[in-house]
């Protein structure tokens, strides 16, 4: 009986463990399928590049891990500020898995989540682009940057353009010494310009608008020389740039940017950076003071003319009726000139990291022209030649053939040369055998001609 009891007992509360065990396992389903169901993602889905369309959250997190596999060394991110690019460590940022799901849109192409270290984003920016001291603020903000960019599949990005509000300062100047009162007017007209990020400034269509129809090409070749040396000790791009016909008096050798308003030719540059920039110009002491305000560059430029090179003019010869003997020098020619300038580019230690020559200005020499008598030249007139060599025009006309190969030309033989045996006239001329008197041998005979 108690055995019984005992087996009743004990078969009651098995099932009735089994039953509770069942329900709660039911129950936990029903609450996850029914009350809290897991999220599946719809058509066009896409966190990062992984294509997660039609998947749940949990099987969209798995195929993410192993999608992800190697991100940080398969990672590259540039970063660039105004000059400078350098390559962010990979090290310090990493992807939240969990937040990328879960805030993930349903058929929307959603970025990743990702966490980059504060720590070592200063410790980044300090060493990279030590021109600037990088507040706490500053790297916070930039931080973001950096970790929207990387979430976004992004590769390169920028850190200083005008939103981020970095202090501004003095970035190049330059004072073009011996200005016009010209040119100082013209002056005004650029004072306070904004050279817009990655924007071109060209001075022709600045001033177009203006009532500078009375100033000379000479005061805007000034202003525009002065604009270009400054543009030289930046990163700015020389677009636009020519040189006048002559050696200039009042401009460096080297710098010089002519303006010709009736032949459309300009001073133009661009802005190569993400930042925009203050133009300024005024005039001081007689001087064209021109200055550049922005962010700082990470690099220092500096333009240096070279040694000028010579160029000797040529001789040119004319020969004229007017003039009887000797020569008359109608133009005593002038040497040009040669000259290259080059850029240096110097990193924040002083060490020259690029040199290259940015241009080669070439000064065309005034050849000398000497004038002789036309008689010297026979025929024709002077030439110079395309290998610079000089001829005078004349022109031989001597008729130098010789069909019989005896060293005499044909147009210097006679007949007699012909015939050695033919008998010659007084004139030179040679006598037909009719027209020669009769000969007769002392016997009285007729002597026959020829034989």
């Amino acid at each position: 009986m108690n055995n019984k009891a005992f087996i009743r007992v004990f078969t009651f509360i098995a099932t009735s463990a089994l039953a509770f065990y069942v329900l709660a396992n039911l129950g936990t389903f029903a609450v996850d399928k029914l009350v809290f169901p897991e999220r599946e993602f719809g058509d066009n889905t896409r966190i990062g590049t992984l294509d997660v369309s039609n998947v749940t959250e949990s099987e969209a997190k798995v195929a993410l891990e192993q999608h992800l596999a190697g991100w940080q060394s398969g990672t590259k991110l540039q970063v660039v500020y105004q000059d400078a690019v350098a390559d962010y460590p990979m090290d310090a940022a990493q992807v939240l898995l969990d937040e990328s799901i879960h805030t993930a849109e349903t058929g929307e192409r959603n970025s990743l989540d990702v966490s980059v270290s504060e720590e070592a984003t200063a410790t980044f920016l300090a060493q990279n682009f030590p021109v600037l001291s990088f507040t706490d603020e500053e790297v916070t903000a930039i931080n973001s940057v950096l970790a929207e960019a990387l979430g976004s599949g992004k590769h390169r990005v920028s850190i200083s353009t005008d939103e981020a509000g970095f202090p501004r300062e003095l970035v190049a100047e330059t004072a073009f010494p011996s200005v016009s009162g010209e040119a100082a007017e013209l002056a005004k007209a650029i004072d306070g310009m904004e050279i817009a990020p990655l924007g071109s400034f060209s001075l022709l269509e600045v001033v177009e608008n203006g009532n500078f129809a009375t100033i000379g090409d000479e005061a805007f070749t000034e202003v525009a020389s002065a604009l270009y040396n400054l543009v030289l000790k930046t990163n700015f791009i020389v677009e636009q740039r020519s040189i006048g016909a002559d050696v200039p008096d009042n401009i460096p050798l080297g710098f010089e940017a002519a303006i010709d308003r009736e032949l459309g030719i300009d001073f133009v540059f661009t802005n190569p950076n993400d930042s925009s920039f203050t133009l300024n110009a005024t005039q001081s002491g007689g001087s064209l003071y021109v200055t550049l305000t922005g962010y700082p560059l990470v690099y220092t430029y500096k333009a240096a003319a070279g040694k000028p090179e010579t160029v000797e003019p040529r001789i040119i010869k004319e020969y004229s009726a007017f003039v009887t003997y000797g020569k008359h020098v109608k133009n005593t020619g002038e040497d040009g000139l040669r000259i290259d300038v080059t850029r240096i580019v110097i990193d924040s230690e002083g060490n020259e990291i690029e040199t290259s020559v940015i241009s080669t200005d070439f000064y065309l020499p005034e050849h000398i022209v000497e004038v002789y008598p036309l008689k010297a030249a026979d025929s024709g007139t002077a030439v110079t030649n395309p290998d610079g060599t000089v001829t005078d025009g004349t022109t031989d006309t001597t008729d130098t053939t010789d069909t019989d190969n005896d060293g005499i030309p044909d147009s210097q033989e006679t007949d007699q040369d012909d015939d050695p045996e033919q008998p010659v006239g007084k004139d030179g001329e040679p006598i037909d055998d009719e027209d020669q008197d009769p000969q007769y041998d002392k016997a009285g005979n007729l002597v026959q001609q020829g034989k």
